[in-house]
């Protein structure tokens, strides 16, 4: 009997009550879900090594951003190791409108090296920029799973 009178004094109000616990408690499943799935991704910080190059180092870092190697990666960073050119004046612009983070030389960047759990370095002094970009695209985007040598079992 004093349910049925709660029922209808309050009726219309638990509906609503229980109606937005239960959209609440789907959304918490859902955020569960999402956020599930982007604590399985290693998402590493990509550093980048140049030194002189005018020429290729904004095609280059456009080409990264075009490729989708970005949604990949915590954040972009590119070290410039003494340039005589105008790489580094072209890396800040290029900070300002895109975000990257730019480093002139590598004196004090032990602190910001060990900011990142996971990292992928590229020496585009070693290395072309087109193959760079090829080493990162076949690697790193069109493979499930980074590969390692870190070795499954440590120990005897």
């Amino acid at each position: 009997m004093l349910v049925e009178a709660l029922l209808e004094k309050y009726g219309a109000f638990a509906v609503i009550f229980f109606a937005i616990i239960g959209v609440l408690y789907i959304m918490h499943l859902f955020s569960l879900i999402v956020l599930r799935k982007k604590a399985g991704k290693i998402m590493p910080a990509l550093f980048i090594l140049v030194e002189n190059a005018q020429d290729e180092i904004e095609g280059f870092i456009r080409n990264l951003f075009n490729a989708g190697i970005m949604e990949r990666v915590l954040e972009l960073n590119v070290i410039d190791i003494g340039s005589r050119d105008e790489t580094l004046e072209i890396l800040k612009r290029l900070s300002e409108e895109m975000g990257i983070n730019v480093f002139e030389g590598i004196n004090g960047l032990e602190t910001e090296i060990l900011k990142y759990p996971y990292m992928i370095s590229i020496d585009l002094r070693k290395l072309k920029p087109v193959e760079a970009l090829n080493c990162l695209v076949s690697n790193f985007i069109e493979k499930t799973k980074i590969r390692t040598n870190i070795p499954e079992k440590i120990g005897p």
